[in-house]
């Protein structure tokens, strides 16, 4: 069975954690199992579903983006950040059955030191692609996920 698309921002149907803005940098910490239930996906999450998690303002660039798993799945699961244009631009197969995970693999496509960001002149969304899973039956896992951004304002 293919995966599905849920958009779970906070223009969404849920808002399951206040997002935080600090310094340029976005981050909101998210539950897997939570955004299945808040998504009506059942759960067990799939290979291939796709969480819509932040939202990116019209004419931002949005620099670096990672996952921070903060509490580990208990089974095999790993995921990759990206926009709909390139799921895994930001950071690809980050480990969610570990709480030692590096927060980012900057270097991807969209990665700093690959392409210096991107630019987003409409709006869009960091999003998160399940990449690998176990055979689990429910989902412990909790990350954070960031993006470091920063928005041209519409004029001076």
């Amino acid at each position: 069975m293919a995966g599905a698309t849920y958009d779970v921002t906070d223009g969404g149907a849920t808002k399951l954690m206040e997002l935080r803005q600090t310094a340029g940098v976005w981050f909101k910490k998210f539950n897997l199992q939570d955004l299945l239930t808040e998504a009506g996906a059942g759960t067990v999450a799939e290979v291939d579903d796709y969480f819509e998690l932040l939202n990116i303002p019209p004419r931002t660039t949005v620099l670096m983006g990672g996952v921070i798993p903060t509490i580990a799945d208990g089974a095999v699961l790993t995921a990759s950040l990206g926009d709909g244009a390139q799921v895994d631009g930001f950071a690809n197969g980050v480990d969610l059955n570990t709480t030692t995970a590096l927060a980012t693999l900057v270097g991807d496509a969209y990665g700093f030191t690959a392409a210096q960001g991107k630019y987003y002149a409409t709006a869009d969304t960091l999003d998160l692609k399940i990449v690998t899973i176990g055979a689990q039956t429910s989902h412990l896992a909790e990350f954070i996920v960031w993006g470091f951004m920063f928005q041209i304002p519409d004029s001076f």
